[in-house]
């Protein structure tokens, strides 16, 4: 349990979800099939937003998200997620890694490529004990910024939360 009242979450594997959620996640997974991203990323964030620790789901959704990509115009978006850095960088309060969970994936949903946005989802996903949420989140920004020593330093500590040893070595000699 957390200072702040707040219980950590193990990450969720697919077949824990409810059979509604389950078959949201299909239809989802057919949707993308059908070239129909846009449905595909609706359906993905309605379940993340009961269980955001839900790997799988966030990893279809991803895929979705980047299948939009090329339609977008990234600009405004960009922008957008640079106002909200600055009014989270300077905003009081507690830290709450369920809202700032939520901060990142409404950052994703603007602009899937939003390396800012990935790492926040890194951190939140490491506060609410989702590891391997947080080893994806690390990958995505290697993706994205292959050489950023502050993401590999932390995708090498995800990796070891995760039990992923050797992981954790190749991104730390990374």
């Amino acid at each position: 349990r957390f200072s702040d009242g707040i219980t950590p979450m193990p990450d969720v594997a697919l077949s824990t979800l409810d059979p509604r959620w389950q078959t949201q996640v299909e239809t989802a997974r057919l949707a993308l099939e059908r070239d129909n991203p846009g449905y595909a990323v609706e359906l993905c964030a309605e379940v993340l937003a009961h269980t955001p620790g839900c790997l799988p789901v966030r990893q279809l959704l991803r895929a979705a998200q980047l299948r939009l990509l090329p339609v977008k115009n990234r600009f405004p978006a960009r922008m957008i997620n640079a106002v909200a850095a600055v009014a989270r960088r300077f905003s009081g309060g507690k830290n709450d890694p369920v809202r700032t969970m939520e901060t990142a994936d409404r950052m994703l949903a603007r602009d899937p490529a939003s390396v800012p946005a990935l790492k926040l989802l890194a951190r939140s996903a490491t506060a609410l004990d989702f590891p391997q949420t947080a080893v994806f989140a690390c990958e995505c920004v290697r993706a994205l910024a292959p050489v950023d020593g502050d993401n590999l330093r932390a995708l090498s500590e995800a990796c070891l939360a995760a039990g992923r040893h050797h992981d954790a070595v190749r991104a730390a000699t990374e």
